[in-house]
């Protein structure tokens, strides 16, 4: 079985009383060690795919598997313990506590994981030991979000998923977070799935999802990804 399977997944949302379909049918799967990239235009549905994905949200039909566990027959306290032990998020926008320094956000994550590496060497792995004791505001777009990958990572989570993580970066700095999300998965084995509408994004990926409508319009794999050095946009 793989790592990741999704069959015929849908999710409906209800606005104003009207029935919005963000995810019909939706079918793919994905193996341990992979980086997936999910692109599609806005409105795709490639954030409520992430969403079942990490147990944030629960689907109306279909099947989620990961790892063997089915996550759509979960009850709510075995979602809730599947989202803190078995799942890394990166998001956008970082989403790091104002008031804690970089190695206390990284902290956080030891206080909900029963595996969790240590915080100072995973600021290290990401090039951030030097600013550990900075607040989020004395750092950077991209140094942000490098110790948001260090929070996700010192979980030591089966899946990384990451929401457009490179969105609010320039070039240079979203090349480093790129770079690091890669090296997951070629060097730690780590199985990480990026959503993104950068089309230019699709090289660097083994396995590349196509959303649009809510429906997966197609499903690529690429033998020879290439390195993020190697990627312009």
């Amino acid at each position: 079985m793989p790592f990741v399977l999704l069959n015929d997944v849908c999710k409906e949302y209800r606005r104003d009383a009207v029935g919005v379909r963000a995810a019909h049918k939706v079918s793919f799967t994905i193996e341990r060690g992979e980086l997936v990239m999910i692109v599609g235009p806005s409105g795709a549905g490639k954030t409520t795919v992430l969403n079942l994905l990490g147990g944030m949200d629960r689907c109306d039909s279909g099947e989620i598997i990961v790892d063997g566990v089915h996550v759509d027959a979960m009850s709510r306290r075995a979602l809730t313990r599947y989202r803190r032990e078995d799942i890394g998020f990166v998001f956008q926008f970082y989403n790091l506590v104002q008031n804690l320094t970089a190695v206390e956000n990284i902290e956080l994550a030891t206080e909900i994981s029963k595996r969790a590496a240590s915080p100072m060497k995973m600021l290290q792995k990401v090039g951030m030991a030097d600013r550990a004791d900075h607040f989020p505001a004395q750092l950077s777009g991209g140094e942000q979000q490098r110790v948001s990958i260090a929070r996700a990572l010192c979980k030591k989570p089966k899946l990384l998923l990451c929401d457009e993580p490179t969105g609010a970066l320039d070039f240079q700095t979203g090349q480093v977070v790129l770079r690091l999300l890669q090296q997951c998965c070629r060097e730690d084995g780590m199985t990480v799935v990026i959503i993104t509408h950068n089309r230019a994004l699709i090289p660097m990926a083994d396995r590349v999802i196509e959303l649009s409508g809510g429906k997966v319009t197609s499903v690529t794999m690429q033998k020879n990804p290439l390195p993020v050095s190697e990627i312009k946009w």
